[in-house]
């Protein structure tokens, strides 16, 4: 038996999907009843809530093959002709569509590794803002311009998404090591895999509102 939070998510419903199609036992963890009725009709086993119990936590996972307990946070916004951006605008960085995320997640769980394994992940290629923004306009029909960001804004905006204090000061360190290139592949002793969604095909669906879709 599987057991995936956040299965009304993006990653977390790719994982869930994937698993049943596969044939397998799987225990989704929704927030409320009328989220699992879907799961439910499907053929999984539906926990409601339990992510703010650990007792009741401990008991949905005992005797799981495996759990993915991701929960991305879902942070959406449209522009109009400006891409807001804390990397530098020619910076290029691994980015991964969430759908790729899922399925590796749903492989690593069907095809465990022995001891500790760590799965470095990343997009066909390397993404610049400008790459995005040129996404952005190809699906939008327009220009879309990259507006660099001063990094002092980092913190403070994260804090304004509604991280703490400790967290937003760790993403503004994370974004100035992304910006100097101190942020590396680990590579020695690592697998790596690529996915294969590009960016126009995770903003298409977002721009359009098919969020069933999205990458």
């Amino acid at each position: 038996m599987y057991v995936v939070a956040g299965a009304t998510g993006r990653t977390g419903r790719v994982v869930a999907d994937s698993l049943l199609q596969q044939g397998k036992a799987v225990t989704v963890i929704v927030r409320s009843a009328d989220k699992g009725r879907e799961w439910q009709a499907k053929g999984a086993e539906v926990a409601v809530g339990v992510l703010e119990d650990a007792g009741t936590l401990q008991s949905v996972l005992a005797g799981a093959d495996g759990a993915y307990l991701l929960i991305p946070p879902d942070h959406t916004a449209e522009e109009f002709g400006v891409l807001p951006s804390f990397l530098t605008s020619a910076r290029r960085v691994p980015m991964l569509a969430t759908r790729d995320a899922g399925r590796v997640a749903s492989w690593s769980l069907l095809e465990p590794a022995r001891g500790r394994r760590v799965i470095e992940l990343a997009g066909p290629e390397e993404y610049s803002p400008e790459d995005i923004a040129r996404a952005v306009g190809s699906v939008l029909q327009r220009s879309v311009r990259v507006n660099e960001l001063p990094l002092s804004a980092a913190a403070p905006a994260f804090r304004g998404f509604g991280f703490s204090e400790d967290a937003s000061r760790l993403f503004a360190e994370m974004i100035d090591s992304f910006n100097s290139g101190r942020i590396v592949w680990e590579g020695k002793g690592c697998e790596f895999k690529r996915g294969a969604i590009r960016p126009a095909e995770v903003f298409g669906p977002l721009l359009q509102g098919n969020w069933a879709t999205v990458g």
